[in-house]
C-alpha cells in the first residue's frame, strides 16, 4: 500500500480521495487545503509539510490549473510521485518543463485523463487497430455539462437573498487565467486527449465561439475543428451551458461507430461514454453496452503499477506534451479567429 497526500480538497479533490482509496493501492494519509474540510485524515495548509514527510510516497494534485506546474516541480524535487489533474500545463513550454523535471528526478508523472480507461474507449481502439472502419475520415465529439450555468444561478440567487450583486470572482473556475478557453479546459480537453489517443498527432486547429448564453469571462461554448497529421478531420463541440451530453462519432469508408454517455449525472461521473452503436462493413447496426467503472480509480491503479514497476504508465509523456500544445493553439485560435499550427 502506497501512502498518498491529496493536494486540493474541493469537489474533485474529494473524488481523488474516494477513488485513490477505492483503487486498493493507496492510503490517503494527509490532505492539503486552506479551508477546513471534514475528512478522516489530517489536513494541513502547507504543501511543504507534505513534501518533507518521508512516509508519503506520492501526491495527487487537484488544485486550480495555474498552480499545477509549480506544484509538480516542487513535488518532483521532493522525490514524490505525482498524479495531477488536467490540464497539467497551460502551454507547450510548461509541459516540456514538467516532463523534464519529473524525468530528472525519476518520479512517475500521471495525468487525470481517465477517459482512456473506459471499456467503451478500449473497444473503439480495438476496432481502429483492426481497420474495422476502413479509412477513417472524420471524428466528431460533443461534451457538454451545465454545472457552471447552475452554479452561477445558485451564486446569483444567494447574493440576491443577501441583497448583494452576484459575485463570481471568488470562484476559480470562472477565472479567465484558469480557463482561457472555458469549456475546452474544463471539459473538452478530455475528448482532445481521446483524439490523440485514438488517432495520433494534431497539426492545426480552428476555434469558433458562438454568442454567450451565460455571464462568463470566457466563451461558454466552443466548436474546435482539428486537422490531424494523418489527414483526418475532427471536431469537438464543448459547452458549459448546455445540459449533459457526451458522445464520440468515428466515421470511415467501411462504417461508423458512436460512443454515447449516460443521461444521469451519477453514472456520468463514473464513465461518460458507456454505450457503442456501430455499423461496419455493410452489416446491420449493433449496440453494445459497457460496464460503468470508476475510471478515476482505474487511473490510480495504473499510477500505482508505474510506481511499483509493474507496468509503464499508459499515458505517454509525448501525449501529455502534445495535448498541452494543442490546447495552447486553441487558445491562440480563439483570439485570432484563424487556423493556428500546433507546436511540435
Amino acid at each position: 500500500m502506497l501512502n498518498i497526500a491529496v493536494v486540493g480538497l474541493g469537489a474533485w479533490g474529494l473524488r481523488h480521495v474516494q477513488s485513490a482509496s477505492a483503487s486498493g493501492r493507496f492510503k490517503v494519509v494527509k490532505g492539503v487545503d486552506k479551508a477546513q474540510v471534514k475528512v478522516d485524515f489530517p489536513v494541513t495548509d502547507s504543501l511543504q509539510e507534505v513534501l518533507d514527510d518521508p512516509d508519503i510516497h506520492a501526491v495527487s494534485i487537484a488544485t486550480p490549473h495555474t498552480l499545477h506546474a509549480d506544484q509538480i516541480r516542487q513535488a518532483a524535487l521532493a522525490g514524490k510521485h505525482i498524479l495531477t489533474e488536467k490540464p497539467f500545463a497551460m502551454s507547450h513550454a510548461e509541459a516540456l518543463a514538467n516532463v523534464a523535471i519529473t524525468r530528472a528526478q525519476n518520479v512517475v508523472l500521471a495525468l487525470g485523463h481517465d477517459h482512456r480507461f473506459y471499456p467503451a474507449v478500449a473497444a473503439l481502439r480495438a476496432l481502429i487497430a483492426k481497420d474495422a472502419f476502413g479509412q477513417v475520415t472524420t471524428v466528431q465529439s460533443v461534451l457538454s455539462h451545465d454545472f457552471t450555468k447552475k452554479a452561477l444561478e445558485k451564486l446569483n440567487r444567494e447574493a440576491a437573498e443577501r441583497g448583494e450583486n452576484g459575485d463570481t470572482g471568488s470562484w476559480w473556475r470562472l477565472n479567465l487565467a484558469e480557463a482561457p478557453v472555458g469549456p475546452m479546459v474544463h471539459l473538452g480537453i478530455h475528448h482532445l486527449d481521446l483524439f490523440i489517443h485514438l488517432f495520433g498527432e494534431i497539426e492545426w486547429v480552428l476555434a469558433s465561439t458562438p454568442a454567450r448564453t451565460i455571464e462568463t469571462p470566457f466563451p461558454d461554448t466552443m466548436l474546435v475543428t482539428l486537422g490531424f497529421t494523418s489527414g483526418k478531420i475532427g471536431t469537438i463541440n464543448s459547452s458549459l451551458a448546455s445540459p449533459l451530453n457526451s458522445r464520440l462519432l468515428i466515421s470511415g469508408s467501411e462504417g461508423w461507430a458512436e460512443a454515447v454517455g449516460p443521461d444521469d449525472i451519477g453514472s456520468y461521473t463514473k464513465s461518460s461514454l458507456s454505450m457503442v452503436k456501430r455499423r461496419l462493413n455493410g452489416t446491420d447496426p449493433e449496440t453494445e453496452h459497457f460496464p460503468l467503472i470508476d475510471s478515476v480509480a482505474a487511473n490510480f491503479v495504473a499510477f500505482a503499477d508505474a510506481i511499483e514497476g509493474v507496468a509503464p504508465y499508459p499515458v505517454p509523456a509525448a501525449d501529455m506534451i502534445h495535448n498541452a500544445a494543442v490546447l495552447e493553439a486553441i487558445v491562440q485560435s480563439s483570439r485570432s479567429g484563424t487556423i493556428e499550427r500546433v507546436q511540435s
